[in-house]
């Protein structure tokens, strides 16, 4: 978009921070969120909830299976698959 010229706005954000998201790529989705902030661009706060269960997900699946708990780790994404689309802001916080 850029090199043609566009500039993103927060709804272009939003919505490829969402698929990246959805995809397990928060890396990728961390780089987009830096450019948002570098462009000094508000996000919605359920895109950054988002942003941040996408995060915990990753990064607790990824220590579990380098543990060897790969039972713990199963059971994680089956109760992350019954609990979704949505898991309260608080839940994240305890």
């Amino acid at each position: 978009m850029l090199e043609r010229g566009i500039a993103p706005d927060s709804y272009t954000y939003s919505s490829i921070l969402e698929g990246l998201c959805r995809e397990a790529k928060a890396g990728a989705a961390c780089e987009i969120f830096k450019m948002s902030m570098q462009q000094d661009i508000k996000l919605a706060q359920f895109v950054l909830t988002t942003l941040i269960r996408s995060l915990c997900k990753q990064v607790l699946l990824k220590g579990l299976v380098d543990a060897g708990e790969m039972d713990m780790a199963l059971e994680h994404i089956q109760w992350l698959v019954k609990s979704s689309p949505r898991i309260p802001f608080q839940f994240l916080l305890n």
